[in-house]
């Protein structure tokens, strides 16, 4: 047993003085690597950019033109003044709208003037109405059909009678010149001579829009709305 023990002994101071006769900078090479082996398994995952994920598509989306943000910019930077110069004497800087009689009365406006043109000869003329004589007209007609019409233009409105032409002696035969561009219409005149009748659907929605009326539906309620929006305009103070 006791050389046994011995034996044993002897193998392990064997070992030892191998371990002790090794390099000492082999030794701390060991450990270095050890450490660094540690160090490298601690670092987190997007700092190793062997692991990292690119980014698939780095440029991001352009905005689309059309979403409804730059839709609503663009309305903006388009919408238009509601003030013009007036086109008319008896017109107001307002879109759409005429003065009132107490004004045009007031400042001498008593005659209103329009162009009509001959579907016959295509002569042009110019037409006179006696402002207060016409209104009158027009709105004791409003006043005894009301009730009747039922928020739409009876037919005297929805066509429009035509007068006789100064130039080729022919009946019935002259319609109004409606400008083109809607701000510069005619509306007083169209009124008294009750020629609205003779405005595309677009120039009605003109009106009925810069003036607060409600402009959808058929054309004879959109008639019928002008005629009463201007009468109101007239009669206001």
């Amino acid at each position: 047993m006791d050389n046994q023990n011995q034996e044993t002994n002897r193998k392990r101071k064997n070992v030892n003085v191998a371990s002790s006769s090794r390099n000492p900078g082999e030794q701390q090479h060991d450990d270095n690597d050890d450490h660094h082996l540690d160090l490298s398994l601690a670092l987190p995952a997007h700092n190793n950019p062997t692991t990292a994920n690119p980014n698939p598509n780095p440029n991001p989306p352009a905005a689309d033109p059309a979403s409804p943000v730059r839709r609503r910019r663009r309305r903006n930077a388009e919408a238009k003044s509601e003030t013009v110069p007036p086109p008319y004497p008896w017109a107001t800087d307002r879109r759409a709208t005429v003065h009132s009689m107490t004004y045009l009365v007031a400042n001498g406006i008593n005659t209103i003037s329009g162009e009509v043109r001959c579907t016959k000869c295509g002569e042009v003329n110019t037409l006179n109405f006696n402002l207060q004589e016409k209104f009158l007209a027009v709105r004791n007609f409003i006043q005894r059909e009301e009730y009747d019409m039922h928020n739409r233009a009876p037919e005297r409105w929805k066509h429009p009678r035509m007068v006789a032409c100064g130039s080729c002696a022919e009946v019935i035969c002259c319609k109004p010149v409606i400008a083109e561009k809607k701000r510069s219409v005619n509306w007083l005149f169209l009124f008294l001579g009750e020629f609205i009748g003779c405005c595309t659907l677009a120039q009605l929605k003109y009106f009925c829009k810069h003036t607060k009326v409600h402009r959808t539906g058929a054309k004879d309620r959109l008639i019928y709305s002008t005629y009463f929006e201007l009468c109101k305009q007239l009669n206001s103070v």
